[in-house]
């Protein structure tokens, strides 16, 4: 086993790669959190801990949205820690605190106490002492009404990609480079792969290892995939160490997780099996082969409800993709009306004030569902549960705070300072307000982006791309012809996208 040097020493000669994870944001969390009927500190203005912060890319994201918020990081890698101050320079970061230490060397008193504390990524991939501690500041350090987020890899569905570490073990134990580690377990994978017979179970199932590569960079496959240490969990053994620690689980970090079973038979039969949530929680990760989860929680003395609360929703500001594409007529009475998002998904709602609530959201948004529904009725609560599964489908977003997401392109419209900084910084993905990550479509978007500093208006960003993207002269005049159409059409994806803000 690799003691601390060893460790620190992997990152620093081949660092983690400059991600950022919404579902770890201290809105998101504060989100889940009132759902289930607690009472969290808003995100607005708390204290944020991550343990394991990497480079600092994501308490980046967040502090550069939360200023009166206060942001600390520990992560063992002096190089990570390095990179996470430069950050937090360029953008300008007065909310943020890095150092390099070992968790096992963290004291909580000197610390302090934190609204939000969150480990991504890390827990899985760290020896049992340093677990341990990491359940030990969570309940040493969250303030009464704080919230807890511990990523981990999970079984049954780790036991496929259990056969592939084992394999890349056997293949690349006695190789240090990290870029010829990952080069001979990918080699190997694709041998073996291949020799198992065409349409056999166990062709099957090397496909299917070779497919969770697929995407990632040799960073993460080095880090995640040919980790030294690597312990996955049975749900039922995470919420039971969480519980020796004086925690509570609450939910998962991904609105999706929260979706019923929605055959009636078969969620009868599953209801029949167990009374405890949390067992029921196990048996969903035995039908879904489940390989990672993103665990929420809060201390044990503030218990939260087993199940969403429809009527806690009232107490978030909402947003949604879907617009109206039936007459206006159908609108105010209980004839069926159409809602579209522009990725084609589309429903049809026959309730009245539930139209008058989705066509509200196009018009005035982020707004507060208490504006909007009333506190009590029976059209109320068929409003609010409507508007759950939305939230469940993802075609409804909610949050904490109303957010400083422009949806109209100004003259000189501007994205949001990290999102600029992404592109700049040839990270593979931008962070809109909405805390969704979008991928860099072409080195035009990511040229755009970098532009749109609220200095230029359209005219003047199709200019500066020609020069940016070095389109050559005998180029230039089709370029500028089309450049005009491409940019408008960006900038209200842009929009749509939560990426425009009136300001830095």
């Amino acid at each position: 086993m690799k003691n601390r040097t060893d460790r620190a020493t992997a990152y620093d000669d081949l660092p983690y790669p400059s991600f950022t994870f919404p579902q770890t944001n201290p809105d998101r969390l504060s989100t889940l959190a009132i759902l289930h009927g607690l009472t969290p500190v808003p995100p607005s203005k708390c204290r944020y801990l991550e343990l394991g912060c990497g480079d600092g890319t994501n308490i980046a994201y967040s502090a550069s949205i939360f200023r009166d918020s206060e942001f600390f990081g520990i992560d063992l890698s002096t190089r990570h820690i390095d990179r996470a101050r430069e950050t937090s320079s360029v953008l300008e970061l007065n909310n943020t605190q890095f150092e390099a230490v070992d968790i096992l060397d963290l004291n909580a008193n000197e610390l302090g106490e934190f609204d939000y504390v969150v480990a991504h990524g890390l827990f899985s991939w760290v020896p049992d002492s340093v677990r341990d501690r990491i359940l030990e500041l969570m309940r040493d350090c969250l303030t009464e009404n704080g919230i807890g987020y511990i990523s981990y890899n999970t079984y049954p569905g780790c036991y496929v990609r259990k056969i592939g570490w084992d394999l890349f073990g056997q293949m690349s134990k006695d190789v240090d480079d990290p870029m010829k580690k990952v080069a001979s377990a990918k080699s190997v994978l694709s041998i073996i792969g291949s020799a198992a017979a065409e349409g056999s179970f166990q062709r099957s199932l090397y496909d299917e290892i070779e497919s969770d590569l697929t995407g990632k960079n040799i960073s993460n496959i080095f880090h995640d995939d040919l980790a030294d240490l690597n312990h996955p969990y049975y749900f039922l053994e995470f919420a039971r160490l969480i519980d020796n620690h004086g925690l509570r689980y609450v939910c998962e970090a991904d609105p999706a997780s929260f979706e019923e079973i929605t055959d009636p038979e078969l969620a009868k039969e599953l209801a029949s099996l167990t009374d405890d949530p949390l067992q029921r929680e196990q048996y969903r990760d035995f039908i879904d082969l489940t390989k990672f989860r993103m665990s929420v929680f809060c201390k044990n003395t503030n218990p939260p409800t087993n199940a969403v609360l429809p009527e806690a929703i009232r107490r978030t500001y909402a947003i949604t993709p879907l617009r109206s594409v039936s007459d206006t007529s159908t609108l105010v009475d209980t004839q069926s009306a159409r809602f579209a998002s522009t990725d084609g998904r589309s429903i049809k709602v026959n309730h009245p004030l539930t139209k008058s609530v989705l066509a509200s959201l196009e018009q005035v948004v982020p707004t507060c569902l208490s504006e909007l529904v009333p506190d009590s009725g029976t059209e109320a609560a068929t409003t609010l549960e409507f508007l759950l599964k939305l939230y469940k489908a993802r075609l409804l977003s909610l949050f904490t705070v109303p957010l400083s997401t422009h949806w109209i392109v100004e003259e000189r419209p501007r994205v949001h300072k990290f999102a600029r900084w992404q592109a700049a910084n040839g990270c593979d993905c931008m962070t809109s307000l909405l805390g969704v990550n979008i991928g860099f479509s072409s080195e035009l978007v990511r040229a755009m982006v970098s532009l749109l500093d609220g200095t230029r208006d359209s005219r003047s960003v199709v200019n500066d791309l020609v020069e940016r993207l070095g389109i050559e002269e005998k180029d230039r005049a089709e370029a500028l012809g089309k450049l005009p159409g491409i940019v408008d059409s960006n900038l209200q994806s842009f929009a749509e996208l939560g990426l425009l803000t009136e300001q830095e």
